[in-house]
């Protein structure tokens, strides 16, 4: 009987199917160029999205002073300070009296957004803490809060004065 011998494929060869490290070096080239060019717009998305992300969280916040009224019988005040971008919560106005929990403190806004202005009463207020009532009744002051991104995204809360409940739009907001 004859013994049959085993063929290895042989290597090198053009017939191989693997890629060489040229053909990986230009194809890893190639998407490297691909995410250089989109980036920015990507990242311009993003902080699309994240100023979108904070207008709401904003809303939201809005909202639960407006319950928190409501639930205690008083008055909140919602303190915005246009020149440290940041917010805080009092109680019945009393600037030395702040809401308890969280809100009660100063909470910054991102570094990416901005507090651009607060009208209250359909007016821009020029002072440099404007101040949103919520009273025990479920209204508020007739508010819209202009936000911006570092880019120039625009977002904007508006707080309806007979409900007191909050909208977010997607741009700066006008009756």
């Amino acid at each position: 009987m004859e013994a049959r011998r085993r063929q290895s494929p042989p290597t090198g060869s053009r017939g191989s199917s693997g890629l060489t490290f040229v053909e990986l070096a230009v194809v890893t080239a190639l998407i490297g160029v691909a995410v250089m060019i989109t980036y920015p717009y990507l990242s311009g998305l993003l902080l699309g999205r994240k100023l979108m992300g904070y207008a709401g969280e904003l809303a939201g916040v809005m909202d639960y002073v407006r319950s928190r009224a409501v639930i205690d019988s008083r008055e909140y005040h919602v303190h915005f300070d246009r020149i440290r971008y940041r917010y805080w919560v009092t109680v019945e106005g009393d600037e030395e009296n702040p809401m308890p929990g969280r809100y009660g403190r100063p909470r910054e806004f991102p570094a990416e957004i901005r507090l651009r202005s607060v009208e209250i009463e359909n007016r821009p207020v020029a002072g440099q803490t404007p101040v949103v009532r919520f009273y025990p009744r479920g209204s508020a002051d007739q508010a819209v809060i202009y936000l911006e991104s570092s880019r120039g995204d625009r977002a904007s809360v508006r707080i309806k004065p007979f409900t007191g409940r909050s909208e977010v739009y997607s741009y700066f907001y006008r009756d």
